[in-house]
């Protein structure tokens, strides 16, 4: 899943896409977050889902061979459970703590550089200066706590955008958008929103150019991803419910 986040990425890159700088960083009024998001990410992550539960993405990954699907989080481990049609049932354990070091590893974040993270209600913002220009800021991540459940929405580099001109032209007046030149006069597009207005955006996300991403479905996602590593690189031990899993189908459920 990582993997295909990362290749969208460079994909809109590749294809002209240009980033929208912000006047300070985000959130407006938000103040200096003192936690650590890897232990808020592990703390996001249920003690057990199953693919009973409607709502939850295994429920799309069970199909006419896959039974029941459950995933424990006990201490550093996930548990895997796949219940198959055919009476076979496995038994996978993988490390946690691997899932979200990968994590930080592939958006390329450290605690302890020198982005800015910023916290206001349930929204944290990692900001980073502008690589020509130290007076603008660019918004990395950002992290939504949902406010009915213990789950967290991912907004991976979320002001990439295809047309820059049109969103500029759209939300001029909403997020206070201008021209700017940066310190080797290119034309950037830099804005100023209030808070609520960043939020209401945030809130109405049909109209982001990347969705957001849930913690949850992000590592049940990727423990598949890393099971059918597994599998491939153990044909024998996995014989038995080779062909039985449809990776292809859930890598593109993100």
């Amino acid at each position: 899943m990582v993997r295909n986040i990362i290749i969208s990425l460079c994909l809109i890159l590749l294809f002209g896409c240009k980033e929208l700088y912000f006047k300070y960083p985000q959130p407006r009024g938000g103040k200096v977050f003192n936690g650590n998001i890897k232990q808020m990410l592990n703390s996001a992550i249920p003690a057990t889902v199953n693919s009973d539960d409607r709502n939850s993405i295994l429920n799309e990954i069970i199909n006419d061979t896959i039974k029941y699907i459950s995933i424990n989080n006990s201490q550093n481990h996930f548990d895997l459970e796949l219940q198959f049609y055919n009476g076979i049932t496995i038994f996978e354990k993988f490390n946690s703590r691997n899932f979200i070091d990968s994590f930080f590893t592939d958006f390329k974040f450290e605690e302890n550089d020198e982005s800015i993270i910023l916290e206001k209600e349930n929204i944290i913002c990692i900001n980073k200066k502008n690589e020509k220009d130290d007076s603008i800021y660019k918004i990395h991540i950002i992290f939504e706590r949902n406010r009915n459940s213990n789950d967290i929405n991912l907004y991976m580099s979320p002001f990439i955008l295809r047309d820059i001109e049109k969103f500029a032209d759209k939300m001029k007046n909403e997020f206070s958008i201008s021209e700017y030149y940066d310190n080797d006069s290119s034309k950037v597009y830099v804005a100023d929103p209030s808070y609520m207005s960043f939020r209401k955006y945030l809130k109405n996300h049909d109209e982001l150019e990347l969705e957001p991403i849930i913690f949850t479905d992000f590592i049940i996602l990727e423990l598949f991803n890393q099971l059918d590593d597994r599998i491939n690189s153990d044909s024998t031990k996995y014989e038995n419910i080779k062909g039985l899993v449809n990776f292809k189908n859930i890598s593109e459920l993100y």
